[in-house]
């Protein structure tokens, strides 16, 4: 039985919870999925969060956006390690959902980063690269409570 503190197989599957906003995801593109999607906010201060599919649903991890909605994307984790991006294990928050993991490399201080225009460059690239994988992934949507 795999633990929530094992490492992430290149072949298991992570969830993604994009915002129901059109600028995060809007199914009319052609590419349907921002890279807003995995840009990080102030909130990301140790990277971006991803749920391990192996630990969780796309309902459980959609849960943790209400009232407002969300899309829930699926990627294989072997597609963050192509661009040398890990995933951390992380699943001690309590009331969020099992399986809780971060993407250290996409935190907020390097989205902040002035100094290096190279590194700010290069993980905008990613989260495109990224977006356009989850695009294809998309398996769950949440409706916003009334």
């Amino acid at each position: 039985m795999a633990d929530e503190i094992d490492p992430v197989s290149p072949d298991e599957f992570v969830l993604r919870k994009v915002p129901d906003r059109p600028s995060y995801y809007d199914p009319s593109l052609p590419q349907p999925v921002s890279r807003l999607a995995f840009a990080p906010t102030e909130r990301d201060t140790d990277g971006i969060s991803l749920f391990r599919s192996v630990f969780t649903t796309p309902e459980m991890v959609s849960a943790l956006s209400k009232p407002k909605g969300c899309w829930i994307t699926q990627l294989i984790a072997q597609a963050f390690f192509d661009f040398d991006l890990t995933i951390k294990p992380d699943p001690l928050r309590p009331g969020w959902p099992r399986g809780h993991s971060l993407v250290p490399e996409l935190n907020w201080a390097a989205r902040q980063q002035k100094e290096d225009k190279a590194l700010r460059h290069r993980l905008k690239e990613i989260q495109v690269e990224l977006a356009k994988l989850a695009g294809h992934g998309v398996i769950y949507h949440s409706e916003p409570d009334e």
